[in-house]
């Protein structure tokens, strides 16, 4: 694929906060005066040296960013040489110029980029070619079933346009789905969040008609879950999914003390149906052990759906998991 960008399309030429240069009191200073001389190129200190990318491509941005494993890849800037804010790291996964960090520290923030989706690669990966990864799974005796969002489109995460998404071809995602003998298949949430009932009820319909159980996805735990008994059938669908984490991240609720999760947990429990528990780990500001330590004690979810990004990281989570 041609590349249409350069890093310094992502990188802020302005003066960063000190916070992000090296001083004459860091111990790498000397080190790093010495390698990072070039001002197009990317860096990053190993345990004894110091790595140039030498392709002018940003390196993989990990979730252990600041946290004692890999560092934050370094610059050399009009003013010094510093780390990449989390800004820049966010650039650089893809993220448009609109989108606004959340309010957490910059470690977090390292972790949420490091956490990310790079989001242009994920709009170039057909699904077709998923499929066919999970037939060849399959052939070679991988046992899995598959759990379909039906509706899901490709517009902007963080800015949706809801009537865009309104318009995705979810009967031909029932059709193609239903090859695959799906157990559960699930109404995205950019159509479920843009409070079209007559045509959720409708997809909800037609995936009932396959045999399929169905089931809702939202990004607003609290709007959508208040909204649904007053506006759909009951009986049109079995699960419902809703991001759900001990710190109320990507939730529509400002803060999370007892009362409130005591009021989240009635308004969940009302609707009667099997809830499904995304997010959990608040897109890597949690540990694993954090948020499955959180679970422990809530009663009212049925399933969980944890996101993984390599085998060994999936092998650690499930691992874990089973102590709980």
């Amino acid at each position: 694929i041609r590349l249409t960008k350069t890093i310094h399309d992502c990188l802020d030429s302005k003066k960063q906060d000190e916070c992000f240069y090296y001083t004459k009191e860091s111990k790498y200073y000397k080190w790093l005066q010495e390698s990072v001389i070039k001002e197009d190129t990317i860096y990053q200190i190993r345990r004894i040296y110091i790595r140039e990318n030498k392709s002018n491509l940003c390196p993989t941005l990990t979730a252990n960013m600041e946290t004692g494993g890999h560092n934050v890849p370094i610059i050399r800037d009009d003013f010094g040489i510093r780390k990449l804010t989390p800004r820049e790291c966010f650039n650089f996964q893809g993220y448009p110029a609109s989108f606004k960090l959340p309010k957490l520290s910059n470690s977090k923030l390292y972790i949420q980029a490091g956490n990310s989706i790079t989001l242009p690669l994920v709009k170039r990966i057909a699904d077709e070619k998923l499929l066919e990864g999970y037939d060849l799974a399959c052939s070679q005796g991988c046992e899995m079933q598959v759990i379909a969002t039906i509706g899901k489109t490709d517009i902007d995460y963080l800015n949706p346009n809801y009537e865009i998404a309104k318009e995705a071809d979810w009967d031909e995602d029932i059709e193609l789905f239903s090859k695959y003998d799906c157990p559960l298949m699930l109404v995205d949430e950019f159509i479920v969040d843009a409070y079209d009932w007559r045509l959720t009820s409708k997809i909800l319909s037609s995936i009932n008609d396959t045999g399929a159980l169905s089931g809702l996805i939202t990004a607003f735990p609290l709007k959508t879950t208040t909204l649904i008994p007053e506006n759909l059938d009951m009986n049109l669908f079995d699960f419902y999914m809703v991001p759900f984490n001990a710190i109320s991240y990507m939730m529509d609720i400002t803060a999370f003390n007892a009362s409130q999760r005591e009021e989240f947990k009635e308004k969940l429990t009302s609707l009667n149906k099997k809830v499904i528990a995304s997010r959990i780990m608040a897109c890597g500001v949690l540990k694993p052990k954090e948020a499955f330590e959180f679970y422990k004690n809530i009663d009212y979810v049925d399933l969980i759906s944890i996101g993984v990004a390599k085998v060994e990281e999936a092998r650690e989570d499930f691992t874990l998991l089973k102590e709980y």
